[in-house]
């Protein structure tokens, strides 16, 4: 706005051209103490439409391996290994204006991609998550592509 006022010479210049952002301290991360995690479990236990969609298993789940939403979101049963007690997090998920959740192909960066142990309790979790759908055949549409799956489909965790 102050450049236009500038050019049409309403004023003498653009006091903004000559600025620059002032610098901000990122925050550092910080994880949930004990307290605050069972709190937080405790919420969206005693709320219907929060267990409805999932969430306290999503939260567990990024609990258990500091996962960032999207990259919870985009974890295909084929990235768990529950003999190993590992899980793959190769994608994120975005949303698309018009076709909703989508699993990227591929994360920002190849640092992105990694193998994560999974707490004993997180193995129980995720074991306890694969009967959840027994009337499905396990990952039926592998031809489909991982890729091509909305995330919340039966061959993901649902979450």
């Amino acid at each position: 706005m102050l450049g236009l006022a500038a050019r049409y010479d309403a004023i003498d210049g653009n006091p903004t051209r000559d600025t620059r952002r002032i610098p901000t301290a990122k925050k550092k991360p910080r994880a949930l103490d004990a307290d605050e995690r069972a709190a937080w479990l405790a919420r969206l236990e005693a709320d219907e439409k929060a267990v409805r969609w999932d969430l306290p298993d999503l939260s567990r789940f990024m609990m258990a391996t500091g996962v960032r939403v999207g990259e919870a979101l985009a974890t295909y049963w084929e990235d768990v290994d529950l003999v190993a007690g590992t899980v793959d997090i190769t994608h994120p998920v975005v949303r698309i204006k018009g076709q909703g959740l989508l699993r990227k192909p591929r994360p920002k960066s190849e640092s992105s991609k990694r193998a994560l142990p999974l707490p004993s309790w997180a193995v129980e979790l995720l074991t306890k998550r694969g009967g959840i759908w027994p009337h499905l055949p396990q990952l039926d549409r592998r031809d489909a592509g991982p890729e091509q799956r909305p995330a919340g489909h039966p061959g993901n965790p649902r979450w």
